[in-house]
């Protein structure tokens, strides 16, 4: 309702976030279109940072939708991996390398198109 309400809203796209509100993937092809810059992070419905290796449906989904934000006219992105309490215990615990991980994750996602 507020991407209707005010047409001209560019957005820096976290859906790790969304999900978690939500607890729900969002319809990406209602928000890739405004969106500016992505925080390239896996989450899901329960937790808004998954761990390395991204080998799941929410990764699939994620990779997805950046595409699609890319496709439309994104044309920066960061990762986006914090400490507790986004990282959890038992998950891969140090966050330069969990950053390390979702970078080539998404250079990899990349690659593949070209």
């Amino acid at each position: 309702r507020i991407l209707d309400a005010v047409p001209g809203l560019r957005l820096t796209a976290d859906p790790s976030h969304w999900h978690v509100v939500h607890e729900r993937f969002l319809d990406m092809d209602a928000v890739a279109g405004r969106v500016d810059h992505v925080h390239a992070r896996v989450g899901n419905e329960e937790r808004p940072q998954l761990a390395a290796p991204f080998d799941d449906a929410a990764a699939d989904w994620h990779v997805a939708f950046w595409r699609k934000c890319w496709d439309a006219g994104a044309r920066t992105a960061c990762v986006e991996y914090g400490p507790a309490p986004y990282q959890l215990t038992g998950d891969f615990r140090d966050l330069w390398l969990q950053n390390c991980a979702a970078k080539d994750h998404i250079e990899e996602a990349f690659a593949a198109r070209e």
